[in-house]
């Protein structure tokens, strides 16, 4: 018995010397931060937004764009961390930055639609809807987009029957 406590205390103390501890949160963040990119520093933003430490990550947004102005994806992030924050005219100029650059970008699309509509923009809201579908031949991301608005509206009834087209329009094997 005392042999088989020895081994097992051996291979647990082996075990913990051989592989790494895990480094805290804001060590990892550290860590992270030595990389000097655009790309890096909109992934790190992502981490602090993620923490709900907005101050950081819109810190981190900026910084990316100082390095890289066309970066659509640190505008993406940056404008999603202004919707975050209710500042959603400042949301919807980063995601029309982002489509200035990349005019088929459909997640900086589908950001603008609810951007615009929590600004009370709901003709540009729709607008964008009617973008978005000429960009996914699929219609199931403004078919969504559509029944949400509806729904926030008060339209229950014109939410589920957008859905109910949704669902008329997805083969069944999916």
């Amino acid at each position: 018995v005392c042999v088989c406590v020895c081994v097992a205390l051996f291979w647990i103390l082996f075990i913990v010397a051989i592989f790494p501890h895990p480094e805290p949160f804001d060590e990892q963040l550290e860590a992270f931060g030595k990389l000097s990119g655009s790309d890096d520093l909109w992934h790190r933003g992502i981490r602090f937004h993620q923490v709900r430490d907005f101050q950081r990550a819109m810190k981190d947004y900026d910084a990316a764009l100082e390095l890289n102005p066309e970066s659509t994806f640190a505008l993406l992030y940056r404008g999603r961390l202004k919707y975050d924050l209710n500042d959603f005219e400042g949301a919807v100029a980063d995601f029309t930055r982002a489509l200035e650059i990349d005019p088929r970008f459909g997640s900086a699309i589908n950001a603008r639609i609810v951007a615009r509509y929590r600004a009370g923009d709901e003709e540009g809201a729709l607008s964008d809807v009617q973008l978005l579908t000429a960009n996914e031949p699929d219609r199931n991301l403004p078919l969504i987009n559509r029944a949400v608005m509806k729904k926030l509206d008060g339209d229950l009834e014109g939410a589920l029957a957008e859905f109910e087209q949704l669902r008329a329009d997805t083969p069944p094997d999916e």
